[in-house]
């Protein structure tokens, strides 16, 4: 699971066309899969 979160955040750092708020979000999501897990 957590090699999937950061294959996802290799990809949202890779492509540029997301949004800082858009990044916020996706690390507040990774924030709460991590204390989850």
């Amino acid at each position: 699971m957590q090699a999937l979160l950061m294959g996802i955040f290799f990809i949202l750092f890779k492509k540029r066309r997301y949004t800082f708020m858009n990044k916020t979000f996706i690390l507040k999501l990774f924030l709460n899969y991590d204390c989850d897990f």
